[in-house]
């Protein structure tokens, strides 16, 4: 029950995404009594939501896994609404039982069998980008500094560039500044994007707000066209989709995740054959790893595993470089930047092909290939068994 919380404490401080984004279908009031237009963008920034002491209390930037546990000794429940480290609503994550099981086996086992230590005086430091990590990996523990209110945290709203300016200042800390702003206006804030430029963006992290647009009226509250073609390098699949479309994905998705045998054996596998050894390896050698790295090769193994039946092999001694996970972060980063960059100016780099949009466009090329390699081996191995069936 203590692991759990652990794991809980710590999703709820660096969640796996670092915000959310939806579009209203109609205008509409929100509970906290901001009024949102049709169309108009709301970010739900998760990062900060978990550090909101009006949220979680004064203790908020404390990594205090007793949080979640009850005076009976059970695990404290939390709506979805306040703990969102697995999305809430109709889109709650598919696969967060599978992940928290996955969590759980993989600490087990390193406690059980190695003594983890770590390097002191390394900087605990976010990169930019959709998906969470850390920029100089883990190889040091937490530590939380106390809070301390920044009055002028606010970034200043200039004639016709409104507060673009103030949110490229702080752009190497965006997400320490999202709590301090957060922090200082009720736990929603209205930013104003350049004049004509379309990005003003409504950003909250108010429960209620939340509840309310994932959940009691998640029909008013889409991805989106501006979305889609902001996340465009995720196509049509499920974190893109809306209505329909959306339904008959999940309803696809959720045959694959009610395997739950066979991924606890991926897992199981993988940790006998994957993990172990190489941490083993590491530890026969007294080297320093980087465990961030370490982790995301094995959820990229198991994953890979799970949807196309291949085994990359990431996870290895020679630990290899790997091109799609590395195309992931390319694309994570450029879709932050083009949240933050006026849409004629990105789609201009796009067309030009500079900056984080020449990033992408390589990221894409390699998520294309990479993917169109694992199907057409799946097909293959699908008529292979077709012929073998007939004969």
């Amino acid at each position: 029950m203590y692991l759990q919380g652990a794991l809980f404490e710590a999703t709820r401080l660096y969640p796996p995404v670092s915000f959310g984004r939806k579009s209203p279908v109609k205008s509409d009031v929100l509970p906290s009594g901001h009024k949102v237009d049709a169309n108009s963008k709301i970010i739900i920034c998760l990062y900060a939501l978990g550090r909101m002491r009006a949220v979680w209390g004064e203790d908020a930037l404390q990594f205090k896994p007793e949080r979640w546990i009850t005076e009976n000794g059970s695990l404290r429940h939390e709506p979805s609404s306040k703990f969102i480290a697995f999305n809430s609503g109709p889109r709650t994550c598919l696969g967060k039982h599978l992940a928290i099981t996955q969590m759980k086996m993989v600490v087990v086992e390193i406690l059980q069998n190695y003594e983890v230590k770590v390097i002191k005086g390394q900087k605990i430091e976010p990169v930019l980008g959709f998906i969470l990590a850390m920029k100089h990996g883990l190889k040091k523990p937490f530590s939380y500094l106390p809070f301390q209110k920044t009055p002028k945290s606010y970034p200043w709203n200039w004639p016709v560039l409104g507060m673009l300016p103030g949110v490229l200042v702080r752009l190497h800390r965006i997400y320490d500044c999202s709590v301090e702003v957060l922090e200082n206006s009720n736990l929603t804030f209205q930013f104003k994007g350049p004049w004509f430029s379309g990005m003003d963006i409504l950003v909250t992290v108010v429960p209620a707000n939340i509840h309310y647009i994932l959940s009691s009226n998640f029909s008013n509250y889409i991805k989106g066209p501006e979305f889609q073609e902001i996340f465009e390098a995720y196509g049509d699949g499920i974190i893109n989709s809306d209505s329909e479309l959306w339904r008959n994905l999940r309803k696809s998705s959720q045959v694959i995740f009610s395997h739950q045998n066979f991924s606890k054996s991926t897992t199981r596998s993988k940790l006998k054959d994957g993990l172990l050894p190489l941490l083993s390896h590491f530890a026969d050698e007294e080297m320093v790893v980087d465990l961030q790295d370490v982790f995301q090769r094995f959820m990229f193994d198991t994953t890979f595993i799970f949807i196309t039946g291949s085994d990359p092999r990431s996870l290895s001694i020679e630990m290899p470089e790997v091109e799609f996970a590395k195309a992931l972060d390319d694309v994570g980063e450029a879709i932050v930047y083009r949240h933050i960059t006026p849409r004629f100016l990105w789609k201009l780099q796009k067309w030009i092909g500079i900056g984080t949009e020449k990033k992408m466009m390589k990221a894409n090329a390699v998520l294309d290939r990479v993917c169109a390699k694992y199907i057409s081996a799946k097909r293959e191995e699908i008529r292979s068994q077709e012929n073998a069936d007939e004969e």
